[in-house]
């Protein structure tokens, strides 16, 4: 689980608009301009957690 969540709900605009992802920041006590966002979902997307990766044996 995320340190952090920010539902669409708690921000003005959500994606493709950087306000969920600047909140995050914030919430974590990080300057923007230090965070990297990596995004695999599309706009509207329901959260949950990504599938597990196959094991190598």
């Amino acid at each position: 689980m995320p340190s952090v969540v920010v539902p669409r709900d708690t921000v003005k605009n959500g994606k493709p608009a950087p306000d969920s992802f600047l909140r995050a920041a914030e919430l974590l006590g990080f300057a923007p301009a230090r965070c990297l966002v990596v995004e695999d979902a599309p706009p509207g997307s329901p959260g949950r957690a990504p599938p597990a990766a196959p094991s190598s044996g």
